[in-house]
């Protein structure tokens, strides 16, 4: 299957690539949440989803990917990613090498797939806050890469 709608098209491969991305990078988080909110089933399921159908992602949102060219999608395939790198350099004692640690991480994970996919959108906005520094950051770097 090919999404036809949009500035480019994304087949249903692209989407399972961004969707098992995106999945590990919450997988990652997932801890943290249940040690926070430990009643609260829902994450967990969401992950369980995108592994079982590979079509949930941010988790849920990344297999509805739009194939438009506007930086707020690249979002859907890194923000999870830059979400466990920014929780990782918290509970360091804001350390920022654990962060930087974690978008290696990433950016190893990354498949040359997802890097083309990537590409087809604008590059990541840099904000004010470090979560989407983080998530700049690792656009970059997996931009630059292959």
């Amino acid at each position: 299957m090919t999404t036809v709608t949009g500035d480019f098209t994304l087949t249903s491969d692209e989407l399972r690539v961004v969707t098992r991305f995106v999945a590990e990078s919450a997988r990652e988080v997932l801890p943290v949440f249940e040690r926070e909110h430990p009643d609260d089933p829902r994450p967990r399921a969401a992950l369980a989803a995108a592994w079982a159908a590979q079509a949930a992602g941010d988790a849920a949102s990344a297999p509805y990917l739009h194939p438009i060219r506007k930086a707020h999608q690249v979002g859907h395939v890194l923000r999870a990613a830059a979400n466990a790198a920014r929780i990782a350099e918290i509970e360091a004692g804001d350390d920022r090498e654990a962060a930087d640690t974690v978008i290696e991480q990433a950016r190893a994970r990354a498949t040359p797939l997802l890097v083309d996919v990537l590409r087809r959108y604008p590059a990541a906005p840099v904000g004010r806050s470090r979560a989407t520094q983080l998530m700049s950051a690792l656009d970059a770097a997996l931009r630059a890469s292959r």
